[in-house]
């Protein structure tokens, strides 16, 4: 099931307002100081707005689950409390961990609620309640004004238009795969999700590192915000 536009919005919304309610929150918990937009992000103080406790474990075992397979993270209304295996890597903790923030914010009909381990939008589950909770971790993870002003800087611009320059900074060897790459491909998106340079300025951490999530998924949420224009079409 494809989320409407609509119901998109209605996410982003939820999403905007939590880190509002922790912005406000600013002084008690990070007092004497204001927090860096990254620190917002941080899914464990979001759980705290909500009234849950957000823990994160080596991995999880459930004697109450009887479908076998991984479990990266478990969603418990009654205890207020959310657990997030570490075991799978920090993408799949920070993408899972926004998954459940969104049970929690979108959904009601879960007590008890398992996800297997979840590493990012490039997963597209055919669930709508799944979808929705994967969507609202793309827009709590990686917010369009800050992720927008972060490309900006890195980038020059926002939107950033792919041409031959760009694409002889970012893969010299390569140009023909990015310059030709077919249409609806990520090809494009996902080298600027990983870098870490730029015409001659070295980041230090890609725009995927720097929010915790998969190349994949950041090229994903690049996608979706409009923030890359193709000077040549394929």
């Amino acid at each position: 099931m494809v989320l409407t536009p609509q119901r998109k919005r209605q996410i982003e919304n939820e999403a905007i307002r939590l880190r509002w309610d922790i912005w406000n929150e600013r002084g008690k918990l990070w007092p004497g100081r204001q927090p860096h937009p990254l620190e917002v992000l941080n899914p464990q103080i979001a759980a705290n707005i909500l009234g849950y406790d957000l823990q994160y474990v080596p991995a999880l075992s459930l004697p109450f689950s009887n479908t076998g397979g991984e479990t990266a993270g478990v969603l418990d209304r009654p205890k207020k409390t959310i657990l997030v295996a570490e075991c799978y890597g920090r993408e799949v903790r920070s993408f899972t961990s926004g998954h459940e923030l969104g049970h929690v914010v979108l959904h009601d009909q879960h007590i008890m609620h398992r996800d297997l381990p979840i590493r990012g939008l490039e997963q597209e589950p055919t669930d709508a309640v799944e979808r929705e909770a994967n969507y609202f971790a793309g827009c709590y993870l990686m917010p369009p004004e800050f992720l927008s002003r972060v490309f900006k800087g890195m980038f020059g611009a926002a939107p950033f238009t792919f041409d031959y320059a760009a694409a002889s900074f970012l893969r010299p060897q390569d140009l023909g795969s990015l310059l030709y790459a077919p249409h609806g491909s990520l090809i494009t998106y996902r080298a600027l999700a990983s870098a870490r340079s730029y015409a001659g300025r070295a980041f230090g951490h890609s725009l995927a590192e720097m929010f915790q999530v998969s190349i994949a998924t950041m090229a994903i949420r690049l996608r979706e915000l409009d923030l890359v224009r193709h000077a040549i079409e394929s």
